[in-house]
């Protein structure tokens, strides 16, 4: 099961980092386009964040990057897989339904990002290992590990 886990932070980790690089080196990222076009129940207020797209994009960038070398190399695993997880549920609110139906990969993700939060995945083969004895010590820092 260890092994499973670990494939999945692996697999959930390359492919924010991947996401992340390709908008920073393509240079052409906007979110503008997505948070124009939505079509949920909040498009009035995703609508309202564009004039914001200047700061916002460079935070998706960034937070991207930084969830997926987090997770690649075990480091706060818990902590990382939260906001990647409110992430995708805030990509998943601009179009719901979505044209791919109501289950599509980004509620996927949320769960699987979710799964990663609650499985200690970040203890095996991770630098999380490093501080397991906050974990057993009930320490209040163990919440950010895992």
């Amino acid at each position: 099961m260890k092994i499973l886990i670990f494939m999945v932070r692996l697999l959930m980790g390359g492919m924010m980092l991947e996401e992340g690089l390709n908008k920073l080196i393509g240079g052409t990222f906007s979110a503008s386009g997505f948070l124009t076009n939505s079509t949920g129940p909040f498009s009035g207020w995703y609508a309202g964040l564009v004039p914001y797209t200047p700061v916002l994009d460079p935070i998706v960038i960034w937070t991207q990057i930084l969830i997926g070398i987090a997770l690649l190399l075990g480091i706060l695993v818990r902590f990382v897989s939260f906001f990647a997880a409110i992430m995708m549920i805030v990509f998943y609110l601009a179009y719901i339904p979505s044209p791919l139906g109501w289950i599509n990969y980004q509620i996927i993700y949320a769960v699987l990002f979710t799964g990663l939060l609650f499985t200690g995945a970040g203890y095996f083969l991770g630098f999380d290992r490093l501080f397991y004895q906050l974990e057993i010590k009930k320490h209040p820092w163990r919440l950010l590990l895992g």
